[in-house]
């Protein structure tokens, strides 16, 4: 088997995991499809507001499984949005502290569309 051969197995047998992982957790019902949020940003809003006080990007980040680069785009989109706010931690100014905003907390929108982020 060629390397060519192996990787598009890997990719498509991870391609079959993922469509049957989003079926599996409804991650893409109606609700979520009229979102005005990617699946990235509610995966963050959500553990904002349900996770720790005060969470740190980057302990969120390991949370989600997502990467840095990533969790910065996604924080940065919802910073611009006025749904949260980005601060030094006191312990460690290398961290920042994540909260929402007011209009953070309120109910997720779910029929008004916008730009992706």
């Amino acid at each position: 088997m060629t390397e060519s051969t192996s990787l598009s197995r890997a990719v498509t047998e991870a391609r079959r995991f993922t469509r049957f992982y989003t079926s599996f957790t409804n991650a893409l019902s109606d609700r979520m499809l009229k979102s005005a949020f990617s699946l990235p940003q509610a995966r963050v809003l959500h553990e904002i507001a349900t996770g720790p006080k005060g969470a740190q990007a980057a302990d969120m980040a390991r949370e989600l499984r997502m990467d840095a680069g990533q969790m910065s785009r996604v924080l940065a989109g919802l910073q611009k949005k006025g749904l949260i706010t980005r601060s030094p931690d006191p312990a460690n100014a290398k961290r920042l502290r994540i909260t929402l905003t007011e209009r953070g907390r309120r109910p997720l929108p779910t029929s008004t569309p916008s730009p992706r982020t």
